[in-house]
């Protein structure tokens, strides 16, 4: 394989992890929305859409290695760095791959908001919860009375 056709495909697998990125960030920018929504089954489907592109994020990292490792053993190998850093597509990679970095902090920082949120969202569901609950033995309560109360009228 030559470093042409090599590097090309650094690049497209680096190119593909940013584009999934950039559907995690909208997934979680969209999960961010359904919680202040309260709406908990929205956010577990796209917990479960994100989820999927995690898995291809970190499937992509692999292939990237794989490939660069790949490269390192080739007649070239110990050389490869400085003829890559020669070749066209470094500057488009070095791009990208500060492109995801960016993206990938922007990520993290909403992921902690959202984590957050999301605490306060169960907290206050299990609080109505419990309300809802001791209303309802509220109402037990009252019902019963009123049924002894009928049953023991003369």
């Amino acid at each position: 394989m030559d470093i042409q056709s090599l590097s090309h495909q650094l690049l497209d697998i680096i190119k593909e992890k940013h584009v999934a990125l950039q559907k995690i960030y909208q997934l979680t920018y969209q999960q961010s929305e359904a919680i202040a929504k309260k709406q908990l089954n929205d956010f577990l489907s796209l917990s479960q859409d994100k989820q999927a592109l995690i898995e291809k994020t970190n499937q992509l990292d692999e292939l990237f290695n794989k490939h660069y490792e790949l490269a390192k053993k080739s007649p070239i190998g110990s050389s490869f760095p400085q003829i890559l850093s020669k070749h066209m597509d470094l500057k488009i990679m070095q791009e990208t791959i500060k492109a995801i970095q960016e993206i990938a902090e922007k990520i993290k920082l909403m992921e902690l908001q959202n984590k957050d949120a999301y605490k306060k969202m169960l907290l206050d569901m299990m609080v109505s919860l419990n309300q809802s609950m001791a209303s309802k033995q509220d109402q037990i309560t009252r019902y019963k009375r009123m049924n002894d109360y009928k049953k023991n009228k003369p």
